[in-house]
């Protein structure tokens, strides 16, 4: 992780001890920052001022010496025509279990192949807001393969993809393909295998969901439900030891 400057946090930040604020400033850490958040595919959310409605998008390219950046196209749709008249946005993401939160002006919008994506100017700061009792790691680096069952009305469907990221109490998922999903639908019967620590069994109750064209994916955010006592300590295992090898990392920078 680049060093980062303490500054004071951005209006509307949580102020509690329990926090860590930092901004990038720095253009070459800054761009790092934003390399590992294209290589892990990191979802980025989109929330403008006054407004409840989360919108969902992903860098697509980094180009520092050129002055700008890629993003994908917002989800839901409506989040473009905001884009278009507003003209800059703030976007949230999570690295590491970090807050990376950038804010940036929109140069230019194009569409390719009937999606749509945008070039904004390079960011000239990144704030990452750290809580010291987050207990999720990315899997990105380790390619976890998910399996489940969709239970819905219309019957049970297969689904499938890779664990994005993992906590104790949820997960965060790319699945294969465009799926409807809604907040309280359940997935069954899911499998995953942990990287050295076993496979693991549960359901789980969706959060929130979110297709993201440009990568064919279903981004979801769901709960834990109905998970043995066995699976659970393997979940915990797995974080534990990811959470002390990313320490002798940072030790090692």
């Amino acid at each position: 992780m680049p060093e980062p400057v303490r500054t004071p946090a951005p209006d509307g930040e949580d102020t509690s001890q329990s926090v860590s604020r930092f901004a990038v400033t720095r253009r070459s850490s800054i761009t790092r920052l934003l390399q590992l958040l294209e290589r892990r595919k990191v979802l980025l959310n989109v929330q403008w001022p006054g407004e409840r409605q989360l919108y969902a998008t992903a860098l697509l390219g980094i180009y520092p010496d050129h002055g700008f950046i890629v993003l994908d196209e917002l989800n839901p749709r409506i989040g473009h025509d905001k884009l278009l008249e507003r003209g800059e946005l703030t976007a949230v993401g999570r690295l590491d279990g970090v807050s990376v939160k950038l804010t940036t002006r929109l140069l230019e919008m194009r569409v390719k192949d009937g999606v749509a994506f945008y070039k904004f100017a390079f960011p000239h700061q990144i704030y990452y807001v750290q809580r010291r009792d987050s207990h999720r790691v990315n899997l990105i680096g380790a390619p976890t393969r998910f399996e489940g069952r969709w239970e819905r009305s219309e019957g049970v469907a297969e689904v499938s993809g890779t664990v994005g990221d993992l906590s104790a109490e949820g997960v965060g998922l790319l699945l294969d393909g465009e799926l409807p999903l809604r907040q309280g639908d359940t997935l069954a019967f899911c499998r995953i295998r942990l990287p050295q620590d076993g496979g693991v069994t549960f359901d789980l109750e969706v959060r929130h969901a979110t297709y993201l064209p440009a990568r064919r994916l279903t981004r979801v955010g769901a709960r834990l439900l109905n998970i043995d006592v066995f699976s659970r300590h393997r979940i915990e295992a797995t974080i534990g030891r990811m959470e002390r090898d990313l320490a002798k990392r940072k030790r090692a920078d």
